[in-house]
């Protein structure tokens, strides 16, 4: 026998004494344990993470910084997500030093030439880009123009979102963020 016939065999041994020792009582116990143990581990990293929006969520977060004074004091607070719809209730700080709660709500559709884009905005406030008279039995719910929305359509800022990977974590759900 060479050196390479007893390493085989050698090989072959431990592989047997392997498969005895996974096959046993002990084994299988101690086998179960660690994929169980690995399992709950992955489920509690798993439900840690913050909850993510959709695309939707970002173009229209997008959509709502073009429109604002003040971006940066942008705080968003709750997100509904309906199959093509979302409303994103957020705060921000206008130009008077006001800390204003408001909401905006934006839909889509899907082009089949342009693939997505901005339906319609509504704001829950007058800004510089809405008609100035409320929703028709709406209460006071203000639509933008369609000659913005079709400016943000053609400005290739859905493609340009799409292709990066913007940051769409949900705000905290607090129910008394008002």
């Amino acid at each position: 026998m060479t050196s390479s016939d007893e390493e085989k065999l050698s090989l072959k041994e431990k592989i047997s004494i392997i498969k005895e020792k996974l096959t046993s009582r002990n084994g299988i116990i101690t086998s179960s344990v660690t994929f169980g143990f690995l399992l709950l581990t992955l489920l509690v990293m798993k439900a840690c993470e913050p909850a993510k929006g959709t695309i939707l969520y970002g173009i229209c977060g997008a959509f709502l910084e073009q429109q604002l004074e003040y971006p940066e004091t942008i705080q968003h607070n709750y997100v509904e997500q309906y199959s093509s719809a979302i409303r994103v209730y957020y705060s921000h700080t206008d130009g008077f030093g006001q800390y204003l709660t408001e909401y905006i709500e934006c839909s889509f559709e899907q082009d089949p030439k342009k693939g997505l884009q901005l339906k319609s905005v509504i704001f829950n406030t007058i800004k510089l880009i809405t008609k100035k008279e409320p929703i028709k039995n709406k209460g006071r719910l203000y639509e933008v123009e369609q000659k913005y929305i079709d400016k943000f359509n053609e400005s290739n800022s859905i493609n340009v979102i799409l292709s990066t990977e913007p940051d769409l974590t949900l705000p905290r759900n607090d129910p008394f963020f008002l």
